[in-house]
């Protein structure tokens, strides 16, 4: 059964490599990137699966944080954004 999550980060090391994450979190899923560090993630695999990948591409000074969702409001996405996660939402 696919869900909605949600995905933050934040790589506290100058330098760090942004790619090397989104890539992670790419292969969980469909995704959207919603804000600079922020995605929407349409997938399959469970909160810890997309964890434990996701985990695999951040340093263990950086912030991660992976949210299951049920429900969601949105004001002023990147144009077209809120079209496409609207598209994609699994209702409960």
């Amino acid at each position: 059964m696919t869900k909605n999550y949600f995905v933050a980060y934040d790589l506290n090391v100058e330098g760090q490599d942004y790619k090397k994450i989104q890539k992670a979190i790419e292969s969980c899923g469909f995704s959207i990137r919603i804000q600079k560090s922020l995605f929407y993630l349409k997938s399959a695999a469970t909160l810890e699966e997309i964890s434990k990948v996701i985990k695999a591409a951040v340093d263990k000074t950086d912030r991660l944080i992976v949210i299951e969702a049920s429900n969601a409001f949105t004001l002023n996405l990147f144009p077209g954004t809120e079209e496409q996660i609207m598209q994609r939402w699994i209702q409960r």
